[in-house]
């Protein structure tokens, strides 16, 4: 087992320059295509969640057993509300304003943070 963390920890920090990209594209695209800039934050989010647990689920899923990981109540919280916002933008149901996409890419660099300290090892499971 210790193998496999530790080949999960070395590939969440080859997506960490991933997501630090994908931040940077989303924050360049927050005046000028702000539904655009929800959907590549959401994207690093989510591909960080996935690469963390393996394979796909639903966020709610997701949160719950990242929670169990030491995800804290309040980012889980935050990230599902993210991912409901994003699926009505995907769908054409919201339209962003530059300013609501700023604050959105912003929570999903903090719902990254958190999890690449659960990735790192600096959060451990409460389960264990």
């Amino acid at each position: 087992m210790p193998q496999q963390a530790g080949h999960v920890v070395r590939s969440h920090w080859r997506l960490r320059a991933t997501q630090s990209d994908a931040l940077e594209q989303a924050l360049e695209l927050v005046g000028s295509s702000p539904d655009s800039a929800v959907m590549l934050a959401w994207r690093a989010v989510e591909v960080a969640y996935r690469d963390l647990l393996g394979g796909t689920r639903s966020v709610q899923e997701a949160a719950r057993q990242l929670q169990g990981r030491g995800l804290s109540p309040s980012v889980a919280e935050t990230m599902v509300r993210l991912a409901r916002l994003r699926a009505r933008v995907s769908h054409g149901d919201h339209t962003v304003f530059p300013d609501a996409a700023f604050d959105f890419v912003a929570s999903c660099e903090v719902v990254l943070v958190e999890l690449e300290a659960i990735g790192s090892g600096l959060i451990v499971d409460i389960h264990d």
